[in-house]
């Protein structure tokens, strides 16, 4: 029989009591047996015998433990049964400690966290979600566990969770209450993925109490600011007027822009092929932008006529805008543009829902976001602007 090692509390001694005869001796003790429990001794004729014994005796003694290893668990679930046991020690039974990981472990096969993450990003991809966001996901997933990595995924608790959640960043600051919300929510992505997968019962986060966030208004530019910007493109950087037209006047995301082409441009459509979520959207041609587009414009080719790969494009667009910054003498904060062209649109239409499908967004963001934050009669000059207007 091959090597192998006994339980806790057992031994075997070899005895010779004669030259011709050999006897196998086991020896349990308390520690074997349980507290109080007097030490057995039993002899054998073979080794093979002897070891069958201390096994029928486990069995007996620890019936859990011997299903375990009958049912051949993988190290991470006797890791998740341990962290069960250590959490109720003192404060239940062995069986209710049994009990109590069985509600809180998946019945199927564990998972780490690694392993949890890259099956994440595996599904999305499938279901079609564009590869960036797939990949901003996993970035931030893994940045947000780090040191977790190879933990078992159920057996991260709420206050290991609220740990990492109020973690600072890398240059040493604490996070905000936005950011906590956003990790909170992150993790929440992941933890009900893996419900369905059968890995998770509980979403640890549900224990944690989520901040109150009070949201502000973004940024936008006022009608003079982008009549400005827009003249200065006009008449200092004609080339890059048709990406700003299209920031302004379709809310176009920076990398939707980057990848916009001058064939997806119909008269009253634009098909944008490159989206947030991966699926493609189409945004009504408003008479602004084509205002303020070329006369005579190619039939194909990129509209952001800047020659890097997608990534380098969208970091020459915005060194490009700082540019055109400094020509018009206008500060644009981060996304003004497509906040501007968010904010007047919902006050001309004055309906949540067509702006949100407009802008590829959801309506509780757009109300949030974009309602009643300018007048009418602002609204009324934005979609007004025209190259040839004035002030």
């Amino acid at each position: 029989m091959a090597k192998r090692k006994l339980p806790l509390g057992s031994r075997i001694f070899i005895e010779h009591p004669t030259p011709s005869r050999t006897v196998y001796r086991v020896w349990l003790s308390a520690k074997f047996l349980g507290p109080g429990m007097a030490p057995e001794r039993r002899g054998f004729a073979s080794l093979d015998a002897a070891r069958a014994w201390i096994d029928e005796r486990w069995a007996e003694l620890h019936p859990l433990q011997a299903e375990a290893v009958a049912a051949e668990l993988s190290p991470l679930q006797i890791a998740d049964a341990k962290a069960a046991l250590a959490k109720l020690s003192g404060r239940a039974s062995l069986v209710e400690a049994a009990f109590f990981w069985e509600s809180q472990h998946a019945a199927g096969e564990s998972k780490t966290v690694a392993e949890a993450i890259a099956a994440l990003y595996a599904d999305r991809l499938d279901a079609g979600l564009s590869r960036r966001h797939c990949l901003e996901l996993k970035a931030k997933l893994a940045r947000l566990l780090r040191g977790h990595e190879k933990k078992s995924l159920s057996a991260l608790t709420a206050e290991e969770l609220r740990i990492t959640v109020d973690g600072k960043d890398a240059k040493g600051k604490a996070p905000s209450q936005s950011q906590r919300v956003k990790r909170l929510r992150y993790f929440s992505v992941l933890a009900e993925f893996s419900k369905k997968q059968g890995w998770l019962t509980r979403n640890p986060a549900e224990a944690i109490t989520r901040p109150r966030v009070v949201r502000g208004r973004p940024e936008i530019l006022t009608v003079p600011q982008c009549r400005a910007l827009l003249l200065a493109a006009k008449k200092q950087r004609p080339d890059l007027l048709p990406a700003l037209a299209l920031k302004l006047f379709a809310g176009l995301r920076n990398d939707e822009m980057a990848l916009a082409k001058w064939e997806d441009l119909k008269a009253d459509t634009l098909r944008v092929q490159r989206t947030k979520t991966g699926r493609p959207r189409s945004v009504s041609v408003e008479p602004a932008l084509l205002r303020w587009l070329p006369s005579k414009r190619p039939k194909t080719g990129p509209i952001f006529a800047a020659r890097p790969a997608f990534k380098a494009r969208v970091w020459a667009w915005l060194e490009e805008l700082a540019k055109l910054e400094n020509l018009a003498g206008a500060k644009i904060p981060q996304n003004a543009l497509r906040h501007s062209y968010g904010t007047y649109l919902h006050q001309k239409l004055k309906d949540t829902a067509r702006t949100a499908f407009e802008m590829g967004n959801s309506p509780a963001v757009v109300a949030a976001s974009y309602a009643d934050a300018v007048s009418d009669r602002d609204a009324a000059a934005f979609w007004a602007l025209a190259p040839d207007s004035r002030d």
